[in-house]
């Protein structure tokens, strides 16, 4: 199984869409509590990753192919 540090660096290099520098506050959280998740699991870290994860990719354009490393992740929570 992959980190979640690794599925969010490989989920934020494939997201153009989160290029402007209004994105780094909520980039920054994600990038955070992946760190976070990978040193201990705890269910509040999941749900806050997981709010954050989702409204990033609730910004991406219509045609931007949905499901990558961290659905699969999330999933097996």
């Amino acid at each position: 199984m992959k980190s979640f540090k690794t599925a969010t660096k490989a989920y934020l290099e494939d997201a153009d869409y989160l290029s402007e520098d209004k994105h780094a506050p909520a980039i920054a959280s994600l990038e955070h509590l992946a760190e976070a998740l990978d040193e201990k699991m705890s269910g509040s870290l999941v749900t806050e990753y997981n709010k954050t994860y989702r409204y990033l990719r609730s910004l991406a354009p219509e045609d931007v192919e949905q499901g990558d490393d961290i659905d699969d992740i999330l999933d097996d929570e």
